[in-house]
């Protein structure tokens, strides 16, 4: 289900989310997010009210007006008290509606944004919001662990303002608010652009797209932990079978000499049954890596040559064995 993600802003954390959203403004810089394609950053694009925001403004100048427009509602509206942990700032982000044709996108986004203005009081009490084309990339879904491709998103920060009670972010942040935030895009998709923006699968977000970037994060981690543990026990797997291919050689050997005398054939006829049981227990080992070969074939198609050149070995080493104790009943 898409959702628009609302959160607090505490401290510089409205300064950090405009340097981030502005970075499609010019600046040859390099960013810490690998998912940024800096070939695509032209396609970013930003949508403002006339009159109202400055279009080619800095995250600097940005964060500046927000915080003039915050004390000049205190100075109509002012608080009972300032609190030390005040939030005088939130962060809003939203993910195009799944399904939604491309050239519908900028549609959407002024939908969305003008339903955020609304909640906060204004445009004045919002910034513009900055649409990011560039951190499309695949990723895994930490729920249900398949490799999805991540949707055109925006952002925006604006001021928690409540007529009546001036900048209040716990009166503003509300159930209901929110709850009535999503339906008011929800409801404006539907009749504007024939698609849901709240498909009723109930399926809560999992945040923000960088927690979903950090929980993709950690399940490919953890994907990555389980592939090497299963290269680690084929290896150990390879190992066997060629301990076992080397007891089978060496007990072979001995046989030539052995077979003239009852005592040195009941050996070998010991030998053998040991070195049968540990071909037995090779091949349970190798029956593990029916399990590792989808994984292994993708990423690590030399582990899966040696895995059929081990099977072939297995199979020859029993045939031959076998053979053995054959000539020794006759």
């Amino acid at each position: 289900m898409a959702s628009a993600n609302v959160m607090k802003l505490r401290g510089g954390a409205a300064a950090a989310i405009l340097a981030h959203d502005h970075r499609h403004d010019g600046r040859d810089v390099e960013y810490g997010n690998e998912h940024i394609n800096k070939s695509l950053s032209g396609r970013n694009s930003v949508r403002y009210w006339k009159g109202v925001h400055d279009p080619t403004m800095t995250a600097q100048g940005e964060y500046k007006r927000l915080q003039d427009r915050v004390a000049e509602i205190d100075k109509k509206e002012p608080p009972k008290r300032i609190r030390k942990d005040r939030v005088t700032m939130v962060g809003f982000e939203v993910p195009v509606p799944e399904g939604l044709p491309q050239e519908q996108e900028g549609r959407f986004f002024s939908i969305a944004y003008k339903a955020f203005a609304k909640m906060c009081g204004g445009p004045a009490n919002v910034s513009t919001m900055r649409i990011h084309r560039d951190e499309v990339h695949d990723y895994i879904d930490p729920a249900t662990k398949d490799v999805k491709t991540s949707r055109v998103h925006a952002h925006c920060v604006g001021i928690p303002y409540v007529p009546g009670k001036g900048v209040n972010c716990k009166s503003w942040m509300t159930r209901a608010a929110l709850r009535d935030l999503q339906a008011d895009i929800d409801r404006q998709c539907r009749s504007e652009l024939g698609v849901a923006f709240m498909d009723g699968s109930r399926q809560r977000s999992r945040g923000t797209v960088e927690d979903l970037k950090r929980l993709s994060a950690q399940a490919v981690t953890a994907q990555e932990a389980r592939i090497a543990e299963l290269d680690a026990q084929a290896v150990e797997s390879t190992q066997a079978a060629q301990k076992a291919a080397k007891q089978a050689q060496e007990a072979q050997d001995t046989a030539i000499w052995a077979m003239s005398a009852t005592e040195d054939a009941e050996r070998l006829k010991y030998q053998l049954d040991r070195i049968a049981d540990q071909v037995d227990h090779a091949r349970r080992r190798a029956a593990l890596q029916d399990e590792l070969r989808a994984w292994l074939t993708r990423k690590y198609p030399e582990v899966v040559e040696e895995y059929d050149r081990y099977v072939e070995r297995t199979a020859d080493i029993a045939r031959r064995a076998r053979q053995s104790l054959d000539d020794l009943e006759r």
